[in-house]
């Protein structure tokens, strides 16, 4: 893959895990997606938690032409609530992440770089100043 990676498997399932640096995630995906023996050109979905100080990012994948799936995942590490780390967008290589980065994005405050603006994105009314689903944050006052 040209990429350096840990392989594994995807919690008791025997789907394989490929873990890479947040700096190698374009890269990662570009291969995943265009090498004739994988072409894995679905993104089902993708998932985000928080764990240990790190914001883990799984992307699920699956290849219609070769009946195999994969997790694909990364993780950033912001030092404080206030910020906003930055990973590099795979929309180009799967316009499926279009709404799931930016939701991932609004919640857990990560700037997905290469995401035009406002992708995805619905206003439902409810703004916060901090990322909502960090582990930092504190709810103040009445939600509902």
């Amino acid at each position: 893959m040209g990429v350096d990676c840990t392989l594994g498997l995807f919690g008791r399932t025997q789907t394989a895990l490929i873990e890479v640096p947040s700096s190698k995630i374009a890269n990662a995906a570009n291969f995943l997606r265009f090498e004739e023996s994988l072409r894995m050109d679905w993104l089902e979905m993708m998932s985000a938690f928080e764990s240990r100080g790190k914001i883990v990012i799984s992307y699920f994948l699956r290849s219609e032409s070769k009946r195999a799936s994969y997790v694909l995942r990364t993780d950033v590490s912001p030092k404080h609530i206030k910020d906003h780390p930055s990973l590099q967008s795979v929309s180009e290589v799967w316009r499926m992440a279009l709404p799931f980065e930016a939701e991932i994005g609004e919640q857990f405050g990560i700037q997905f770089l290469g995401l035009p603006k406002n992708a995805g994105f619905i206003d439902r009314g409810i703004h916060f100043d901090e990322p909502p689903l960090r582990k930092q944050f504190v709810w103040e006052g009445e939600f509902f």
